[in-house]
């Protein structure tokens, strides 16, 4: 084969050899619709869901006694309590009361805190009750033997507040006070003969104490 004809053979293969490497053209980026696969390491460690936030706590219920508060009888249940009430003298306007509770079972508990409250008429419907802490006496552990008593004060006005009406009770008149015992969540009943209690069923109650 004479040279003019190999040059028009490799000239031919070059233009075959150009024209395929054209009609490839360049990579295309991924499209829209197209996934791309998560590395299992990356999915292992993907942020956990959020919890679901927490029950709020009954009312007057809740954790009360803390972590360095440590003693081997467990605390006092509704079922193990009985209590009554003692009048205290009246002031201009205001009350006084103190809540005796006794340990009626033949098993040693203990109470810490403040514990919870709600007036009840007779027929069993709730009264607003509004309960705020007294600082005086603070919270301390109290050692309840069988047939011991501890207490806890109580002091409320009978002076309507607000738009509370004067000329007749300013609430309705309560027949019961249960009482829930601090870190409990259910209550005992007590009698409550003490008349209404004002502003909002408002009663400020002190820690329980030994007495």
């Amino acid at each position: 084969m004479d040279g003019s004809r190999i040059a028009a053979t490799a000239g031919v293969l070059l233009a075959g050899v150009g024209l395929l490497v054209g009609c490839a053209g360049p990579s295309q980026p991924t499209g829209v619709g197209e996934t791309t696969a998560v590395p299992a390491t990356a999915a292992s460690t993907a942020a956990p869901a959020p919890a679901s936030p927490a029950a709020p706590a009954p009312a007057g219920g809740g954790e009360e006694r803390p972590p360095d508060v440590v003693t081997s009888d467990p605390r006092c249940a509704p079922a193990q309590l009985e209590g009554r009430m003692e009048p205290g003298d009246p002031g201009a306007g205001h009350r006084a009361a103190t809540l005796v509770v006794t340990n009626t079972s033949t098993n040693t508990c203990t109470l810490y805190g403040y514990g919870g409250a709600e007036l009840y008429t007779a027929s069993g419907v709730p009264i607003p009750t509004r309960l705020t802490r007294l600082p005086d006496p603070a919270p301390a552990l109290v050692r309840l033997l069988p047939g011991s008593s501890a207490r806890k004060d109580l002091r409320w006005t009978v002076v309507p507040t607000g738009d509370e009406p004067v000329d007749e009770p300013c609430q309705v008149p309560a027949s019961q006070l249960r009482v829930i015992p601090p870190d409990e969540t259910s209550p005992f009943s007590v009698i409550w003969d003490l008349g209404p209690v004002c502003d909002g069923g408002r009663l400020d109650g002190s820690a329980f104490y030994a007495g």
